[in-house]
Protein backbone atom coordinates (compact mmCIF):
# COMPACT_ATOMS: atom_id res chain seq x y z
CA UNK A 1 0.00 0.00 0.00
CA UNK A 2 3.05 2.28 0.69
CA UNK A 3 4.91 1.23 -2.01
CA UNK A 4 1.77 2.04 -4.49
CA UNK A 5 1.68 5.53 -2.81
CA UNK A 6 4.70 6.50 -3.37
CA UNK A 7 4.96 5.43 -6.96
CA UNK A 8 1.86 7.53 -7.61
CA UNK A 9 3.15 10.67 -5.59
CA UNK A 10 6.77 10.55 -6.55
CA UNK A 11 7.88 8.34 -9.02
CA UNK A 12 7.78 4.45 -10.09
CA UNK A 13 11.65 4.25 -9.80
CA UNK A 14 11.57 6.16 -6.46
CA UNK A 15 9.62 3.40 -5.27
CA UNK A 16 11.03 0.48 -6.57
CA UNK A 17 14.27 1.18 -4.67
CA UNK A 18 12.10 1.81 -1.44
CA UNK A 19 10.61 -1.52 -1.78
CA UNK A 20 13.71 -2.98 -2.86
CA UNK A 21 15.72 -1.10 0.52
CA UNK A 22 12.55 -2.09 2.98
CA UNK A 23 12.53 -5.70 1.80
CA UNK A 24 15.99 -6.09 1.83
CA UNK A 25 16.19 -5.29 5.55
CA UNK A 26 13.14 -7.65 6.59
CA UNK A 27 15.05 -10.58 5.06
CA UNK A 28 18.17 -9.71 6.96
CA UNK A 29 15.45 -9.28 10.50
CA UNK A 30 14.62 -12.91 9.80
CA UNK A 31 10.68 -13.82 10.24
CA UNK A 32 10.91 -14.26 13.91
CA UNK A 33 11.32 -10.66 14.22
CA UNK A 34 8.46 -8.65 14.86
CA UNK A 35 7.90 -4.85 12.98
CA UNK A 36 7.28 -3.34 16.59
CA UNK A 37 10.74 -4.58 17.95
CA UNK A 38 12.93 -2.62 16.12
CA UNK A 39 15.05 0.04 17.15
CA UNK A 40 17.80 2.38 16.82
CA UNK A 41 20.33 -0.76 17.56
CA UNK A 42 19.18 -2.81 15.15
CA UNK A 43 19.66 0.06 12.59
CA UNK A 44 22.97 0.70 12.94
CA UNK A 45 23.49 -3.34 13.03
CA UNK A 46 22.22 -3.36 10.09
CA UNK A 47 23.86 -0.84 8.70
CA UNK A 48 27.31 -1.94 9.61
CA UNK A 49 26.13 -5.31 7.38
CA UNK A 50 25.52 -3.68 5.01
CA UNK A 51 28.71 -1.69 4.49
CA UNK A 52 30.58 -4.72 4.09
CA UNK A 53 28.90 -4.78 0.89
CA UNK A 54 28.29 -1.94 -0.41
CA UNK A 55 29.64 2.03 -0.09
CA UNK A 56 28.75 4.32 2.29
CA UNK A 57 26.55 6.51 0.18
CA UNK A 58 24.01 3.70 -0.43
CA UNK A 59 23.89 2.52 2.80
CA UNK A 60 22.68 6.20 3.92
CA UNK A 61 20.42 5.79 1.13
CA UNK A 62 18.91 2.77 2.30
CA UNK A 63 18.94 3.93 5.66
CA UNK A 64 16.49 6.29 4.77
CA UNK A 65 14.07 4.57 2.57
CA UNK A 66 13.77 1.75 5.70
CA UNK A 67 12.77 4.95 8.44
CA UNK A 68 10.38 5.98 5.96
CA UNK A 69 8.66 2.97 5.78
CA UNK A 70 8.75 2.59 9.42
CA UNK A 71 7.64 6.43 9.79
CA UNK A 72 4.21 5.51 7.58
CA UNK A 73 3.66 2.24 9.26
CA UNK A 74 4.15 4.68 12.92
CA UNK A 75 6.96 3.15 14.00
CA UNK A 76 9.21 6.33 15.00
CA UNK A 77 13.10 5.31 15.01
CA UNK A 78 15.99 7.88 15.61
CA UNK A 79 18.62 7.18 13.07
CA UNK A 80 21.72 6.20 13.98
CA UNK A 81 24.65 8.58 14.43
CA UNK A 82 26.76 7.91 11.47
CA UNK A 83 30.55 6.94 12.64
CA UNK A 84 33.32 7.65 10.50
CA UNK A 85 34.21 4.17 8.41
CA UNK A 86 37.19 3.62 6.63
CA UNK A 87 36.62 4.33 2.65
CA UNK A 88 37.44 1.64 0.54
CA UNK A 89 39.58 2.70 -2.67
CA UNK A 90 39.20 1.20 -5.76
CA UNK A 91 42.17 -1.14 -7.03
CA UNK A 92 43.01 -0.49 -11.07
CA UNK A 93 43.85 -4.70 -12.29
CA UNK A 94 47.98 -5.61 -12.82
CA UNK A 95 49.14 -7.80 -15.38
CA UNK A 96 48.61 -10.99 -14.34
CA UNK A 97 45.04 -9.71 -12.58
CA UNK A 98 43.84 -8.78 -16.50
CA UNK A 99 44.77 -12.18 -17.86
CA UNK A 100 44.22 -14.30 -15.30
CA UNK A 101 40.50 -12.12 -14.90
CA UNK A 102 39.83 -12.97 -19.09
CA UNK A 103 40.98 -16.29 -18.57
CA UNK A 104 38.30 -17.20 -16.93
CA UNK A 105 35.35 -14.83 -18.74
CA UNK A 106 33.61 -17.17 -20.22
CA UNK A 107 30.78 -15.58 -20.85
CA UNK A 108 30.92 -13.96 -24.30
CA UNK A 109 28.27 -11.12 -23.33
CA UNK A 110 30.37 -10.81 -20.46
CA UNK A 111 33.80 -10.53 -21.75
CA UNK A 112 32.95 -8.37 -24.83
CA UNK A 113 31.21 -5.21 -22.25
CA UNK A 114 34.44 -6.15 -19.59
CA UNK A 115 36.87 -5.82 -22.31
CA UNK A 116 34.90 -2.49 -23.55
CA UNK A 117 34.99 -0.98 -20.17
CA UNK A 118 38.79 -1.71 -20.34
CA UNK A 119 39.61 -0.12 -23.75
CA UNK A 120 37.71 2.73 -23.28
CA UNK A 121 37.06 3.65 -19.67
CA UNK A 122 33.23 3.72 -19.81
CA UNK A 123 31.41 3.64 -16.14
CA UNK A 124 28.90 0.34 -16.49
CA UNK A 125 26.06 3.01 -16.44
CA UNK A 126 27.14 4.19 -19.95
CA UNK A 127 26.89 0.99 -21.82
CA UNK A 128 24.45 -1.62 -19.80
CA UNK A 129 20.59 -0.27 -19.88
CA UNK A 130 19.11 0.06 -16.06
CA UNK A 131 15.92 0.64 -15.18
CA UNK A 132 16.80 2.30 -12.48
CA UNK A 133 18.61 5.43 -14.51
CA UNK A 134 17.37 7.67 -16.87
CA UNK A 135 20.61 7.57 -18.76
CA UNK A 136 20.80 6.10 -22.60
CA UNK A 137 22.88 3.65 -22.65
CA UNK A 138 25.23 2.83 -25.75
CA UNK A 139 23.31 2.44 -28.94
CA UNK A 140 24.09 0.58 -32.17
CA UNK A 141 24.64 3.31 -33.82
CA UNK A 142 27.52 5.37 -31.32
CA UNK A 143 29.77 2.55 -32.62
CA UNK A 144 31.75 3.56 -35.81
CA UNK A 145 33.11 0.43 -37.36
CA UNK A 146 34.84 2.34 -39.93
CA UNK A 147 36.75 4.25 -38.19
CA UNK A 148 37.12 1.57 -35.10
CA UNK A 149 35.18 4.53 -33.15
CA UNK A 150 32.70 4.43 -29.95
CA UNK A 151 30.85 7.58 -28.58
CA UNK A 152 30.34 7.61 -24.84
CA UNK A 153 28.27 9.65 -22.96
CA UNK A 154 28.64 10.36 -19.59
CA UNK A 155 26.35 9.48 -17.12
CA UNK A 156 27.16 11.46 -14.53
CA UNK A 157 25.47 15.04 -15.24
CA UNK A 158 25.54 17.85 -12.73
CA UNK A 159 21.73 19.53 -12.49
CA UNK A 160 21.76 22.35 -15.18
CA UNK A 161 24.72 21.09 -17.62
CA UNK A 162 24.84 19.02 -20.34
CA UNK A 163 26.46 15.52 -20.38
CA UNK A 164 29.77 14.97 -22.00
CA UNK A 165 30.64 12.85 -25.02
CA UNK A 166 33.62 11.36 -25.50
CA UNK A 167 34.67 9.49 -28.83
CA UNK A 168 37.36 6.63 -28.19
CA UNK A 169 39.51 4.78 -30.52
CA UNK A 170 39.45 0.94 -29.87
CA UNK A 171 41.60 -2.20 -31.51
CA UNK A 172 40.23 -3.80 -34.34
CA UNK A 173 39.81 -6.76 -32.06
CA UNK A 174 37.16 -5.75 -30.08
CA UNK A 175 35.28 -3.89 -32.83
CA UNK A 176 34.95 -7.79 -34.15
CA UNK A 177 33.71 -8.42 -30.64
CA UNK A 178 31.06 -5.76 -30.80
CA UNK A 179 29.79 -6.51 -34.45
CA UNK A 180 29.05 -10.07 -33.53
CA UNK A 181 27.14 -9.05 -30.22
CA UNK A 182 25.18 -6.10 -31.98
CA UNK A 183 24.24 -9.07 -34.63
CA UNK A 184 23.03 -11.21 -31.77
CA UNK A 185 21.21 -8.65 -29.75
CA UNK A 186 17.51 -7.35 -30.79
CA UNK A 187 16.84 -3.69 -29.76
CA UNK A 188 18.75 -0.57 -30.50
CA UNK A 189 21.31 -1.31 -27.31
CA UNK A 190 24.60 -2.76 -27.72
CA UNK A 191 24.16 -4.61 -24.29
CA UNK A 192 20.81 -6.37 -22.83
CA UNK A 193 19.60 -5.79 -19.55
CA UNK A 194 22.28 -7.67 -16.61
CA UNK A 195 23.09 -6.91 -13.58
CA UNK A 196 27.17 -7.38 -12.90
CA UNK A 197 28.41 -7.81 -9.47
CA UNK A 198 27.70 -10.84 -9.08
CA UNK A 199 28.90 -12.39 -12.04
CA UNK A 200 32.53 -10.10 -11.34
CA UNK A 201 32.81 -11.75 -7.90
CA UNK A 202 32.54 -15.31 -9.49
CA UNK A 203 35.11 -14.41 -12.27
CA UNK A 204 37.62 -13.26 -8.99
CA UNK A 205 37.02 -16.22 -7.41
CA UNK A 206 37.59 -18.82 -10.13
CA UNK A 207 40.34 -16.83 -11.27
CA UNK A 208 41.77 -16.97 -7.66
CA UNK A 209 42.26 -13.19 -7.66
CA UNK A 210 42.24 -11.55 -4.51
CA UNK A 211 38.94 -8.92 -4.27
CA UNK A 212 41.63 -7.22 -1.82
CA UNK A 213 44.32 -6.25 -1.57
CA UNK A 214 47.17 -5.88 0.90
CA UNK A 215 46.24 -1.81 1.23
CA UNK A 216 43.01 -2.59 1.67
CA UNK A 217 41.93 -1.48 -2.06
CA UNK A 218 39.07 -3.17 -3.69
CA UNK A 219 38.36 -4.76 -7.40
CA UNK A 220 34.95 -3.79 -8.39
CA UNK A 221 33.72 -3.65 -12.26
CA UNK A 222 34.44 0.16 -11.99
CA UNK A 223 38.21 -1.22 -11.30
CA UNK A 224 38.76 -1.63 -15.46
CA UNK A 225 37.79 2.30 -15.58
CA UNK A 226 40.94 2.92 -13.06
CA UNK A 227 42.97 0.63 -15.07
CA UNK A 228 42.29 2.55 -18.51
CA UNK A 229 42.89 5.58 -16.51
CA UNK A 230 46.25 4.37 -15.72
CA UNK A 231 47.39 2.98 -18.96
CA UNK A 232 46.54 7.16 -20.49
CA UNK A 233 48.25 8.31 -17.26
CA UNK A 234 50.93 5.93 -18.39
CA UNK A 235 51.34 6.99 -22.30
CA UNK A 236 50.47 10.80 -21.85
CA UNK A 237 53.02 10.86 -18.97
CA UNK A 238 50.58 12.02 -15.91
CA UNK A 239 49.28 14.52 -18.37
CA UNK A 240 45.74 15.18 -16.47
CA UNK A 241 43.87 17.73 -18.48
CA UNK A 242 43.99 15.20 -21.31
CA UNK A 243 42.71 12.38 -18.97
CA UNK A 244 40.04 14.62 -17.89
CA UNK A 245 38.83 14.45 -21.22
CA UNK A 246 38.58 10.90 -22.24
CA UNK A 247 36.92 10.50 -18.78
CA UNK A 248 34.12 12.95 -19.61
CA UNK A 249 34.80 14.40 -15.86
CA UNK A 250 33.82 17.64 -15.17
CA UNK A 251 36.89 18.93 -12.51
CA UNK A 252 40.07 17.96 -12.46
CA UNK A 253 40.25 17.04 -8.68
CA UNK A 254 37.95 14.39 -9.34
CA UNK A 255 40.39 12.70 -12.49
CA UNK A 256 43.75 13.18 -9.90
CA UNK A 257 41.91 10.06 -8.21
CA UNK A 258 42.20 7.78 -10.64
CA UNK A 259 45.93 8.37 -11.36
CA UNK A 260 47.65 6.22 -9.01
CA UNK A 261 49.08 2.86 -11.45
CA UNK A 262 51.91 2.37 -13.35
CA UNK A 263 51.85 -0.78 -15.09
CA UNK A 264 52.71 -2.27 -18.67
CA UNK A 265 50.96 -1.07 -21.62
CA UNK A 266 51.04 -4.22 -23.51
CA UNK A 267 48.57 -5.38 -21.05
CA UNK A 268 45.69 -3.38 -22.23
CA UNK A 269 45.93 -4.64 -25.80
CA UNK A 270 42.96 -6.24 -26.20
CA UNK A 271 44.37 -8.79 -29.07
CA UNK A 272 47.29 -9.62 -25.95
CA UNK A 273 44.69 -10.88 -23.61
CA UNK A 274 42.62 -12.79 -26.53
CA UNK A 275 45.97 -14.41 -27.42
CA UNK A 276 46.91 -15.75 -23.86
CA UNK A 277 42.93 -17.00 -23.75
CA UNK A 278 43.56 -19.37 -26.47
CA UNK A 279 46.88 -20.17 -25.16
CA UNK A 280 44.78 -21.10 -21.71
CA UNK A 281 42.32 -23.24 -23.74
CA UNK A 282 44.95 -25.02 -25.46
CA UNK A 283 46.73 -25.77 -22.91
CA UNK A 284 43.37 -26.95 -21.16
Amino acid sequence: MEIQKIETEVSSLQAERIGNSFNQFLKWLGEDIQISKIDTNMISTYQRYRLQKVSRDTVDKDTNFILRMLKNNDIHIQRPKAKAGKKTEIKAFNKNELIAFFNHCYNPILRCLFLTMLSTGARPTELIPSRRSTHIPLLKEEIDFDKGEITIRSAKVLPGHQGKIRKIRVSRELIKLLKRRIESNQGDYVFPYMFISREFNQILKDAKIPQFDNLGRKLIAHSFRHTYASFIAEETGGDQFILKELLGHTQIKTTERYVHTRTESKIYDIGYLQKKRKEKIKND
